[in-house]
C-alpha cells in the first residue's frame, strides 16, 4: 500500500533532477 505513491514520487524527483540538469546546461 503506498508503494505506488513512493514510486511516483521517486519518478517525479528523477524527472525534476534531469530537467534541472538540462536547464543548468
Amino acid at each position: 500500500m503506498g508503494s505506488e505513491k513512493n514510486d511516483e514520487e521517486e519518478a517525479e524527483k528523477n524527472v525534476t533532477r534531469i530537467e534541472q540538469r538540462m536547464v543548468k546546461r
